[in-house]
């Protein structure tokens, strides 16, 4: 697989590619195609979307880096995941699933991840 940069996905003419990768990680953590949306802030379906706006990709990627830092922090473990993903967290305040389906729970549960990963927490 190749590596991407978020510079290089915000950069995609085409959001087939950060649409893909929504949908493998929303797959991976039992994300249902409302949630997804609602992280996302779309309308409709992901699936009939074809063109995101710079806000919806900046959201997508944002929790594109929430599955990344999970998927690090629990050596790809998708039960762990899940678990992390539906239970409250200290760290977070909060239900992460829940969080981040508005923007700056997102954001929140993106930093928090980040940093614990960093060795900050």
């Amino acid at each position: 697989m190749t590596n991407i940069s978020v510079e290089q996905l915000l950069n995609v003419k085409d959001s087939n590619l950060l649409i893909e990768s929504l949908s493998v990680a929303a797959t991976n953590l039992n994300l249902s195609q409302e949630a997804l949306t609602k992280v996302v802030g779309l309308e409709g379906a992901l699936k009939t979307t074809t063109n995101l706006t710079t806000k919806q990709s900046e959201n997508a990627i944002s929790f594109i880096r929430v599955y990344i830092s999970l998927y690090s922090h629990f050596d790809g473990n998708f039960d762990h995941m899940r678990l992390w993903l539906t239970g409250f967290d200290n760290g977070t305040q909060g239900v992460p699933l829940e969080q981040i389906q508005n923007e700056e729970g997102l954001v929140t549960v993106m930093e928090y991840l980040e940093a614990m990963q960093n060795g900050n927490y």
